[in-house]
């Protein structure tokens, strides 16, 4: 819990199911994992999409391929107010050059970010 013993709501920024891969299922698993912690009153799930986004208003989302999609994201999800947001990084699944359009998102939210990286290059 946080100081104030308040449950903290968490943000997952991901791919999830039902894409198919690895980072997908993990995501999914730490969000059934934090879902069931006490000391967590909500978890909300960004999925990274390779398509059009939801035209549901209360559904965080990034489109892939679409730059500014990701600073949306982060405006979008602020309204939330998570107290940290979760990014889980793999080369390829966000867009731009090496994944680049995630900074995008970081650059734009306000809470803190806690970085999980799947893959870390000898030679970036």
């Amino acid at each position: 819990m946080r100081l104030d013993d308040e449950p903290m709501r968490v943000a997952i920024v991901s791919t999830f199911p039902p894409r198919a891969c690895g980072i997908a299922t993990f995501a999914e698993d730490v969000r059934r994992v934090l879902a069931t912690n006490e000391a967590v009153s909500s978890v909300i799930c960004v999925p990274i999409v390779e398509g059009p986004l939801s035209t549901d208003a209360s559904v965080v989302e990034i489109e892939r391929a679409a730059l500014p999609s990701y600073a949306d994201a982060a405006r979008s999800l602020d309204l939330l107010r998570p107290d940290v947001v979760v990014v889980q990084h793999e080369y390829g699944i966000y867009g731009g050059a090496d994944g680049e359009y995630v900074l995008a998102f970081a650059d734009e939210i306000a809470q803190p970010l806690v970085l999980t990286l799947h893959t870390v290059l000898s030679r970036p």
